[in-house]
């Protein structure tokens, strides 16, 4: 199943004392309780790849279509050419050139 997306913003920021690997996106999901999560599934080599999780709570909830933002954050130099993110097992987006902020 498809997940509705936008806004992915994949950028290595070089600012020191948090220099990292900042990705960022909305995804829309079936209703406010529902909690989406990135979460690391490989990162052999050069790539990253990231499946969104989505978990749904026990508690009651209208359905209406909410977006969600999701943040991942890995510090340290950057040491990927190339950041995929999938749901379940469907490619959401995948991205080779990356925003580069300037070291300061």
């Amino acid at each position: 199943m498809s997940i509705p997306s936008r806004n992915w913003d994949i950028r290595v920021d070089h600012t020191p004392g948090v220099e990292g690997l900042k990705i960022s996106g909305i995804v829309t999901v079936p209703t406010p309780a529902h909690e989406a999560t990135l979460v690391v599934t490989s990162s052999q080599g050069a790539t990253l790849t990231l499946d969104i999780v989505l978990q749904a709570s026990n508690e009651p909830a209208a359905t209406v279509l909410t977006d969600k933002l999701l943040d991942y954050f890995e510090p340290g130099p950057m040491k990927y050419n190339t950041v995929s993110i999938r749901h379940e097992g469907e490619m959401v987006v995948t991205v080779t050139d990356f925003l580069m902020q300037p070291k300061p």
